[in-house]
């Protein structure tokens, strides 16, 4: 199911909440990909250096960015992939 046209270069791109690593961002965006939404990963640069989330006021974690039109759907698939965590 397609729920973005891929050309669509001037929507706004948001984040979502924070994922606890890249291993996790890179599965969420890998289904959203499958599902036509086009999104990207990025890191506040201490985890991205040493691949965990830090847990004081420096490092953010991992956010994947979605275009605004598709939050909800895109929420819904990520809250899906990590309720077990």
């Amino acid at each position: 199911m397609n729920h973005i046209n891929k050309k669509q270069s001037n929507e706004r791109f948001v984040p979502l909440p924070d994922l606890p690593g890249r291993v996790y961002a890179e599965m969420v965006r890998e289904v959203l990909e499958q599902n036509g939404i086009p999104s990207y990963i990025r890191s506040d640069g201490v985890s991205d250096g040493y691949g965990v989330v830090g847990t004081g006021p420096i490092s953010k974690g991992f956010q994947l960015f979605v275009p605004e039109s598709a939050v909800e759907f895109c929420l819904q698939i990520r809250n899906e992939m990590l309720n077990h965590i």
